[in-house]
């Protein structure tokens, strides 16, 4: 592999660091998962086989991966500290997919409008007695008593939509921490495609800017009010801040060996995690001894519908169970479906 080849591979897990902040260390959580302890070396047993349930058949993983969670929360309820809690909406879904048989790494970007059922955890936190409702999967992030099980919740929905694909970890950063992550970067420049000029004359279709801070929010959250106003829109765009950033960041990481420790450290504290550690000089090793296979989008149809018996009608976006099984296919490796 050369050196342009390798600088990519790390490239790629920075990526959406874009809106994950700094997802290096979510790899150091490979050899850790939720409610796991470390295995004796005197226990030889065979773990049982992880199995997926898409659609009518069960597909068994038969690759060694590890999977960790992306995400960018916008706070559309109250506050940490409010007396009354709900948690933010996660509006930015990544899966980082480690495959440790083959040596590979990709992303699966999960729609935020993604319809699948939804453990309504209320503020005392008892998930027990919590009711199930078909909502937007970034809802789940809604419920519970604080923001890391409103995230545990998220995996569990995650987990749903992709037929029963474990979790291993999450990493959080809020999206008003968009522009911290464009300032410990430099900037990225972009050339517009929406009409962003309401929010801010720079932006206007088929320029090209060195965003700053405030523009970078601008380009990386914006919906509602620009062009469609879909998610799918907002995807694309997010895209294109992505593909700058890699571009931009290209001589930064060969030239700079320190560039990565800095971009880590500089989102740190805005960061919400149940991944243990910050090795960065570990994670970028494991990068050199991968093939990146990109970010995959699934497939599946978007329509208008009210929810919960709100008068309002939001966008619902149904996965499609085929589109998922080719993603997961290439990523996990998955044997022949068969019927349970």
């Amino acid at each position: 592999m050369n050196r342009k080849t390798v600088v990519k591979n790390i490239l790629i897990l920075l990526a959406f660091v874009t809106i994950a902040g700094c997802v290096f260390g979510v790899i150091h959580y490979l050899d850790h998962q939720h409610g796991t302890e470390k295995k004796s070396k005197y226990d030889t047993a065979e773990p049982d086989p992880v199995c997926l349930y898409l659609g009518d058949l069960e597909y068994e993983i038969t690759d060694n991966i590890k999977t960790y969670l992306i995400v960018g929360t916008d706070w559309a309820g109250s506050k940490p500290n409010a007396k009354h809690y709900h948690g933010p909406m996660a509006d930015y879904l990544l899966l980082l997919v480690i495959n440790k048989t083959k040596n590979t790494h990709g992303f699966v970007q999960i729609d935020r409008d993604t319809m699948t059922d939804i453990v309504r955890i209320g503020e005392d936190g008892d998930e027990e007695s919590a009711d199930i409702e078909e909502e937007q999967i970034c809802v789940s992030t809604w419920f519970g008593k604080d923001l890391d099980q409103g995230l545990y919740n998220l995996t569990e929905s995650v987990y749903n939509v992709l037929g029963g694909l474990p979790i291993d970890g999450y990493y959080s950063i809020n999206m008003d921490d968009i522009g911290k992550l464009n300032h410990a970067v430099g900037g990225v420049t972009v050339t517009v495609e929406d009409d962003l000029t309401h929010k801010d004359k720079a932006l206007k279709p088929g320029a090209t800017v060195h965003l700053t801070d405030e523009q970078a929010k601008i380009f990386v959250r914006s919906r509602m009010d620009v062009g469609d106003g879909t998610n799918e829109s907002r995807m694309r765009r997010q895209r294109t801040y992505m593909d700058a950033l890699l571009a931009q960041s290209k001589e930064k990481m060969a030239s700079d060996k320190s560039y990565v420790s800095n971009v880590y450290n500089a989102m740190h504290d805005v960061a919400t995690t149940n991944i243990p550690g910050n090795r960065v000089s570990a994670i970028a090793n494991l990068i050199y001894k991968t093939e990146p296979l990109g970010i995959k989008d699934i497939d599946g149809e978007h329509s208008e519908g009210k929810l919960d018996g709100d008068d309002k009608e939001y966008m619902r976006f149904y996965a499609d169970e085929d589109s998922i099984l080719e993603i997961l296919t290439e990523l996990c490796g998955l044997g022949e479906g068969r019927e349970y």
